[in-house]
């Protein structure tokens, strides 16, 4: 099914960037760009502030590699909203995305998962020889031995009003 932006009433904003996640010819490119031409749904352009401190939140958090440019104008648009007095809701089902949110204070629903419980801080490994590497890093092998990095988890935290 997945989200209607048709059936909302409240004021909604987008990405240009979301546009080109859409694979054409299918009922969200469509029901995007319906919203789009009958004004039900607008473009915003993220502040570039905003867009720095959700990349430094996601790469604060391990998420950075894990979220698109058009996940980071997303949340840099709720963001801009929050700050310039809307009560935005980012509608999401990716947990990056809803981990990132979680971190920035933003309010977030999602619309076919039950949505994060727990808020994550992430590390990167390597799986061979067991060197860590913080959140933040831009390796994505291992300087000792080559292998491709994967991510753990370095910390948890439950979401307040979430069951675990």
């Amino acid at each position: 099914m997945g989200y209607n932006p048709l059936s909302v009433s409240e004021e909604q904003f987008t990405a240009s960037s979301i546009i080109k996640e859409l694979y054409p010819d299918t009922t969200p490119y469509f029901r995007l760009k319906l919203a789009l031409e009958t004004q039900k749904l607008r473009i915003h352009i993220p502040s570039t502030t905003s867009n720095r401190d959700v990349e430094e939140a996601a790469r604060k958090v391990g998420d950075l590699r894990a979220i698109s440019e058009a996940d980071k104008d997303v949340l840099a648009i709720a963001l801009d909203l929050s700050r310039n007095g809307y009560s935005p809701q980012l509608v999401s089902d990716d947990y990056a995305v809803q981990n990132i949110a979680e971190l920035l204070g933003l309010k977030y629903v999602s619309l076919t998962t039950h949505g994060i419980r727990y808020h994550f801080k992430w590390t990167l490994y390597c799986p061979a020889c067991k060197r860590t590497y913080g959140p933040d890093t831009e390796q994505t092998v291992c300087i000792i031995c080559g292998t491709r990095l994967k991510r753990k988890v370095l910390r948890k935290r439950a979401i307040e009003g979430r069951k675990p």
